[in-house]
């Protein structure tokens, strides 16, 4: 059996404080979260459901903080920030000084409540698997990717994710 590519940084502790880029698509990178019309992202009913619970993942994880991100047609770019927040353990009430949640758990759970969500109005959804993700390690990389997203609308026609134009 062959096993899958790693492709998270080796040893390297995705719970700590930091700035993470992720990119995460739509199964067969179908573009149904909407369509970008001059410009701009107009959703779709799934893609106002992947933005509901993006916008929910601090409400969840209240050490993590939303930065930039735009939901294109068949993908996600966001900037997910661990802050490191201080939390009490729930079974004892002691203070755990790590943050919780490492990058994976998270993704994971926002995408299985947007795809249990979007099925829930009897549309076959389904995520690809996995996700690309980037540390942000510095001003520089934090604001070229910043400006990265804002534009992301902007440079769909030559997008790599674009399969419509990739096809031809």
């Amino acid at each position: 059996m062959q096993r899958r590519k790693q492709i998270r940084l080796k040893n390297f502790d995705y719970s700590t404080e930091g700035a993470y880029f992720v990119t995460i698509c739509v199964n067969g990178r179908d573009c149904i979260l909407g369509k970008i019309v001059d410009g701009c992202m107009k959703l779709s009913l799934m893609g106002e459901i992947v933005n509901q619970y993006w916008n929910l993942i601090p409400e969840i994880y209240p050490n993590i903080y939303l930065d930039e991100y735009v939901i294109m047609p068949n993908h996600l770019h966001g900037i997910i920030v661990n802050v490191g927040a201080v939390i009490n353990r729930p079974h004892d009430g002691a203070i755990d000084n790590r943050p919780y949640g490492k990058l994976s758990q998270i993704i994971k759970s926002y995408k299985q409540m947007v795809t249990k969500h979007i099925r829930k109005q009897n549309i076959y959804f389904q995520w690809q698997r996995n996700y690309h993700d980037h540390i942000i390690r510095n001003e520089t990389d934090l604001h070229r990717i910043r400006e990265y997203i804002i534009n992301n609308p902007l440079q769909w026609a030559t997008d790599e994710n674009n399969i419509v134009v990739n096809k031809k």
